[in-house]
């Protein structure tokens, strides 16, 4: 982890923590072309299939654990590293989605701490995508079914982190948003479940417009706003974020925490925009935050 700081119930203002698509850019005319014809094959050879609410997590870790004594010694799961995440991405392209679910669940029932799945492979396969549309091994429609199905398993199996995390005392308040306009979400939503799960009460910003953003910490208490970024062209712009969050918070000792690839590189350029801190992962900035907060 690298981390570099000066200081050694939910609340969604813009509806359902939804998906964006990421938008077709230039010198892709021929993916903007195949959209449709690739929706419409992904419709008929991949519907997509309901997550069935099973539970079945809890129930296999209670079994392995009632016959541990008659088990085989323990090995430990495989590491969740490039090959695993590149494998995870080729099932999340090519496999139904409730056979993906079954693949997803097992990482938890051979012994994956939750972290590492949603930190790890999932974030991992995000990144992922993005690289194999950038290198056109995929097509427009690929990665927006991809990156749904990333979000609903997110989503669906984020409580795993709640017996993970310890709480946070005093129920402190932080306030996540990706910078405005960004499509790329993943990194917000990420921070979002993790700060939900060790109580913070979370306030979203994702998929808010401008002014949205400003009332919700005019309005609020809030103790920390996590802006992410996904690339370098917009590192003016959130400069001048952090200081309009600053001038519109309701608190006088807001804490701003920014994380993202540029900053990933380069952990030093969070002064330059004025923020207070960053963090390469959601596990390493709930870290970060806690402290912020405490001074």
């Amino acid at each position: 982890m690298s981390l570099e700081s000066d200081t050694a119930e939910t609340i969604d203002t813009c509806g359902e923590r939804g998906i964006a698509p990421v938008p077709p850019r230039g010198g892709k005319q021929a993916a903007h072309n195949a959209v449709k014809t690739d929706q419409t094959r992904h419709q008929a050879q991949r519907a997509p299939e309901p997550f069935i609410n099973r539970e079945p997590v809890i129930r296999v870790q209670a079994s392995r654990h009632a016959n541990e004594e008659h088990a085989a010694p323990p090995t430990g799961p495989a590491a969740l590293d490039s090959h695993a995440i590149e494998r995870f991405t080729r099932q999340l392209l090519t496999q139904p989605e409730t056979t993906l679910q079954q693949e997803f669940e097992h990482l938890f029932e051979v012994g994956h701490a939750p972290s590492d799945v949603f930190d790890g492979l999932l974030a991992g396969t995000a990144k992922a995508l993005g690289r194999r549309w950038e290198d056109d091994e995929c097509s427009f429609a690929d990665v927006t079914l991809g990156m749904s199905i990333v979000h609903r398993l997110l989503r669906d199996y984020s409580s795993l982190l709640s017996a993970q995390l310890d709480p946070t005392p005093g129920n402190p308040v932080i306030f996540v948003t990706p910078i405005p306009g960004e499509t790329h979400i993943f990194a917000s939503a990420l921070l979002a479940e993790h700060f939900r799960a060790a109580g913070w009460r979370v306030i979203s910003g994702i998929h808010a417009k401008y002014r949205t953003i400003m009332d919700s910490v005019s309005e609020n208490h809030v103790d920390v706003a996590a802006v992410t970024l996904a690339s370098g062209d917009k590192m003016q712009e959130l400069g001048k974020l952090v200081q309009q969050l600053r001038e519109h918070s309701k608190a006088n000792d807001l804490r701003v925490l920014v994380g993202g690839p540029p900053f990933d590189a380069q952990p030093a350029l969070y002064k330059t925009v004025g923020a207070d801190a960053t963090a390469k992962t959601a596990w390493s900035a709930l870290d970060v935050a806690r402290r912020l907060i405490a001074g």
